[in-house]
């Protein structure tokens, strides 16, 4: 354990509720910034197309998702 300033604090990714590591990483994307998802990061059935979907309902910002081309994960953008 360590203590930290608030600014320090303030740079730190939290989790919110129970949100999974990959979902936090999208919340906290930056316009422009982009995020590949390997398929040993993704834990469900279906691609994360539907959470980034949910996220953008629930922040108003806006992702695309594309399937890499081997099939080895997905990619995606905060474009707003």
């Amino acid at each position: 354990m360590k203590k930290i300033t608030k600014e320090d604090a303030a740079k730190l990714a939290t989790k919110i509720g129970s949100s999974s590591a990959v979902r936090t990483a999208v919340i906290y994307l930056q316009v422009g910034e982009v995020l590949v998802i390997e398929r040993s990061d993704w834990t469900q059935k279906k691609g994360p197309g539907q959470m980034v979907q949910r996220v953008t309902e629930r922040t108003k910002q806006k992702y695309t998702v594309k399937t890499l081309a081997d099939d080895s994960g997905w990619v995606v953008e905060r474009v707003e």
